[in-house]
Order: structure tokens, then C-alpha cells, then sequence
């Protein structure tokens, strides 16, 4: 789990399954959790899109569910 607004290193998801395609996370503001794709290795150039926190809480417990 990541801390709101006191994350800045990209993590990748605990469902990651280690074959390269993977979702990151990282909160830099306590207001947003950005997400993006771990298979552009430069993270300085890879897409990235922010959602609430209950967005994304939303998300996985829709994600946990469906596993």
C-alpha cells in the first residue's frame, strides 16, 4: 500500500505477475494516485493518468473481487 502523498517512487501492483506487464502506482499529493504502465522503461517519458483515492480504492476492491 502506498501513502497518500508521501509516495514518489513508482511501485509496482502487488497482482503484478513478474511477465512485464504491469501497473505502477505513486502518490505525490495526498489528493491523487497516479497509475501507469511498467512496460515503457523511461519514466520520464511514459503515460501516466491520476484518479482520486476513491477512485482507486474503488478500483481494487472491484479488481480484488474479479481474481
Amino acid at each position: 500500500m502506498i501513502k497518500l502523498g508521501a509516495h514518489d517512487q513508482w511501485t509496482k501492483a502487488s497482482y503484478s505477475q513478474g511477465n512485464g506487464a504491469c501497473v505502477e502506482v505513486r502518490s505525490t499529493v495526498e489528493t491523487a494516485v497516479s497509475v501507469t504502465d511498467s512496460k515503457v522503461e523511461d519514466t520520464a517519458t511514459r503515460p501516466a493518468f491520476s484518479v482520486s483515492p476513491e477512485a482507486f480504492s474503488a478500483f481494487t476492491a472491484f479488481a480484488a473481487q474479479r481474481v
